[in-house]
């Protein structure tokens, strides 16, 4: 039984002190601080280890991807920015043939590759496509600091009405003898532009 002492108008119980049993017993002391897992986790996870008791370490491992599900997709958006911006390594063996449709030896042409392009090959073709025109001796640059190829789908007579892939390649100002000269990677800048989806749909 407890005992109160009496100030004024207030009363306090005086709680005789109860002893910590071992964990082993059936009583724990109530005062002892909370422990338990969700105590140490943020709230979300703290809600999926106590929705289901018997089932707390799925209901972690769902917290941990709900927190690093946003990650990925960081990841993810990284990897296309580096491939739109031409970062990504482009092989020179997923080169195919392609078709000249449009050069008037400007800064721009217009090639046509196969409908069953793949992205890489696209990439790869379009570099190509720059290598073997950039350093045309005719070719004019007054009107541009770039070099600019287009690639459409080609079908037997049928032509995508949408661009699958663009290259711009950055020209240096001088002639075309001098350019060839250069040691530097003409690569290092190109920049890409890929539709393929869009292009094989324009083309049916």
């Amino acid at each position: 039984m407890g005992h109160s002492l009496e100030s004024g108008k207030r009363t306090a119980a005086l709680v005789p002190f109860q002893p910590i049993r071992h964990l082993s017993g059936k009583r724990v002391n109530q005062a002892l601080p909370d422990l338990s897992l969700s105590s140490a986790l943020p709230y979300n996870l703290a809600m999926h280890t106590n929705s289901s008791p018997r089932c707390g370490a799925p209901h972690v491992k769902g917290g941990l991807r709900a927190l690093f599900r946003p990650c990925l997709v960081l990841i993810a958006a990284c990897a296309g920015c580096l491939a739109e911006n031409g970062i990504m390594p482009v092989t020179p063996s997923q080169q195919v043939q392609y078709e000249m449709l449009e050069d008037d030896m400007g800064s721009r042409i217009a090639i046509g590759v196969p409908s069953s392009i793949n992205e890489g090959q696209l990439r790869a073709t379009l570099v190509k496509a720059a290598d073997e025109h950039q350093d045309d001796s005719a070719r004019d640059y007054l009107t541009s600091m770039y070099f600019l190829i287009d690639a459409y789908l080609v079908s037997g007579q049928h032509r995508s009405k949408t661009v699958a892939g663009q290259l711009a390649r950055s020209v240096p100002l001088l002639n075309p003898s001098e350019r060839k000269a250069l040691k530097t990677d003409r690569h290092k800048n190109d920049k890409f532009k890929i539709s393929l989806l869009e292009a094989r749909r324009s083309l049916k």
